[in-house]
């Protein structure tokens, strides 16, 4: 077969495309440089404002979730009685520090669950402080109480409370698991990120060195504010208020008061970039050419040459096809390769499996038998049992009922055997009416013994087929592998024992 290389002449399209494709690139770095020079200095401060509150928003809507999550996970453990699931429950509550059960004096009468520093024990009463003028409130029940300081440690927290039987479930979700997402939100804006309670007290900042001890707010704020600038430290900041409503409390975002050095950095950058562009086209057309076209077509020649070998591995393509033609060529590759392997399994099943009775064939068993030996000679933890079994008579059964009659007495009986086969055991048909089953993990040849009566009291029970019923009758030999011991011997053996067996009358024979 002659192999013809294609070529590269009918590629003239991808040509076009890619230089198309830069030519863009590089006009609309021009057009983002025009535009973020003219526009910076006079969208600085509304843009700063509008994304520092966008942050605030979503620091606002991750502390609703975490309520809202809590307090369902509170109502669906107050509904549970005690014992053993709800202990199981309430290790499993991961949105709740400390959990505890209140009477109407608010005394604690359970710890269900808290942190080892915490400083409640049952008969603790909340008589005092912010978090029992909330408890006291009628609608408290369900609610999220105000931002505070812990009762067990002075940590920032919010309390959800469900009523239950005299009392009150009191959960307390510890604000401290806020810390790395108010970092990370603070990282991605780049403006510090505050949630200050209602007495004006920072419980929680993303930046560990802004030290402010208290900050000046209005507690009814219940809007977006803008207030004037600030000094903490060395720097000038602008406070961006926005309230946190379900719990009384305010996020509060710190601009810098000098983006404009910012401003003009990104400015340079896109200076940077705009000059180099276009020394660095011929590199970037070169990777993405590579990446695009030959490495594609690279990975379906390996892949191609990789089905030739016996058990060809089932390979990805490196990345998604980028054009047309080779997303065509990847799939008829794939609609090939899975035809092969088809193919393949195909004659594999059939080549070890016996097609009357789905059973395995003489090669399969043999093949499978040959592993379990080797691995008996290893371990030596267990013995192997072999049952060789033949129907008593089947000639007469093909002479006197037809071959259709032999042919559903041997399903009959291949499909009691499998019935019977414990886990791991295995059966096969030799040919015609033998059978041999492999037996694993037996005590001794006693064990394998009562397998065999087992076998032949399923196999000897009437057998009905369209137009007829009969009973057979089967001779079984029944051995043990020895150590070190060759496939053939065991398999001579069993045999022996069968046509003993046979010949005796005795249905069972075994054979050390």
């Amino acid at each position: 077969m002659v192999v013809r290389t294609p070529s590269t002449a009918k590629l003239p399209t991808f040509w076009q495309r890619n230089l198309a494709q830069e030519v863009a690139v590089l006009a609309l770095l021009l057009l983002l440089f025009a535009i973020s020079s003219a526009a910076a200095m006079v969208q600085l401060r509304k843009r700063y404002i509008a994304i520092a509150a966008a942050e605030a928003e979503k620091v606002e809507l991750r502390l609703s979730e975490q309520l809202q999550k809590a307090r369902q996970q509170l109502r669906l453990f107050a509904q549970l009685g005690q014992g053993e699931s709800r202990r199981a429950l309430a290790d499993l509550m991961g949105d709740f520090s400390d959990l505890y059960q209140l009477n109407r004096d608010l005394q604690v009468t359970e710890v269900i669950r808290q942190r080892p520093t915490s400083q409640v024990f049952p008969l603790f009463s909340i008589s005092r402080g912010p978090l029992a003028t909330y408890l006291r409130q009628p609608a408290a029940a369900g609610d999220f109480s105000p931002l505070l300081r812990g009762i067990e440690d002075g940590r920032p927290s919010i309390y959800i409370t469900v009523p239950q039987d005299d009392g009150l479930l009191l959960g307390r979700v510890d604000l401290e698991s806020l810390q790395s997402f108010l970092r990370q939100f603070s990282n991605t804006a780049g403006t510090p990120v505050l949630l200050v309670a209602r007495d004006g007290s920072v419980l929680l900042s993303s930046h560990d060195t802004l030290r402010i001890p208290a900050f000046d707010r209005d507690p009814g704020l219940n809007q977006q504010v803008i207030s004037p600038a600030m000094q903490i430290g060395t720097q000038t900041w602008i406070p961006i208020i926005t309230p946190a409503r379900s719990v009384g409390a305010a996020i509060v975002t710190l601009l810098p008061t000098q983006p404009l050095a910012e401003e003009q950095r990104q400015i340079l950058l896109l200076l940077l970039v705009a000059c180099t562009g276009s020394s660095l086209l011929i590199a970037l057309k070169n990777l993405r050419m590579r990446r695009l076209l030959i490495r594609p077509i690279s990975s379906l020649a390996e892949r191609m040459h990789a089905l030739k070998s016996p058990a060809p591995p089932v390979q990805p393509p490196a990345a998604a096809p980028a054009f047309a033609e080779l997303a065509a060529l990847e799939s008829a590759f794939e609609a090939m390769a899975q035809a092969i392997r088809e193919r393949e399994e195909g004659l594999k099943r059939r080549a070890n499996r016996d097609e009357l009775t789905g059973l395995l064939n003489r090669r399969g068993l043999l093949e499978r038998l040959e592993t379990l030996l080797s691995a008996a000679r290893r371990r030596h933890d267990d013995e192997l049992g072999l049952l060789f079994l033949d129907l008593d008579l089947f000639k007469q059964i093909n002479d006197n009922l037809g071959h259709a009659a032999g042919d559903t007495v041997l399903r009959t009986v291949a499909e009691r055997l499998r019935e019977r086969l414990r886990e791991g055991d295995l059966a096969g048909r030799m040919g015609g009416d033998e059978f041999v089953v492999v037996l694993r993990g037996l005590a001794d040849l006693a064990a394998a013994i009562a397998v065999a009566g087992t076998i032949l009291e399923a196999i000897e029970q009437p057998i009905h087929g369209s137009d007829f019923e009969i009973t057979i009758s089967a001779s079984l030999g029944v051995t043990l592998a020895r150590p070190q011991e060759a496939l053939d011997d065991v398999m001579a053996r069993a045999d022996t024992a069968m046509y003993q067996a046979k010949q005796d009358g005795t249905r069972i024979v075994p054979i050390h």
